[in-house]
């Protein structure tokens, strides 16, 4: 299996979705309640040169033992992924 999680820039919810989706696999993994092999990445609409994950992300991901280390990435790097998820989150200023 093969999962990308998509968010506007990759430094906040895709990341944080990947690292935890990653810790799932694992632990199911363990429990052998999940044999086949899983990929899973994180990409972002738009790559903003230069900026890394948000740290609030790497604070939140080490409260659950998360230590979340990759780059972000554009999306056209995962074209061949068969799923790719999508979060969007209303926010509450944005009059949506």
């Amino acid at each position: 299996m093969r999962v990308l999680f998509v968010c506007t820039g990759n430094t906040c919810r895709s990341p944080m979705a990947q690292a935890l989706f990653q810790k799932k696999i694992r632990e199911l993994r363990q429990r052998q309640e999940i044999l086949a092999q899983t990929e899973v990445r994180s990409a972002g609409l738009y790559k903003f040169k230069g900026i890394p994950v948000s740290p609030h992300t790497l604070t939140v991901l080490a409260e659950y033992g998360i230590q979340y280390d990759c780059e972000p990435q554009g999306l056209t790097l995962f074209c061949h992924f068969p799923s790719i998820l999508n979060k969007r989150i209303k926010r509450k200023n944005s009059g949506r």
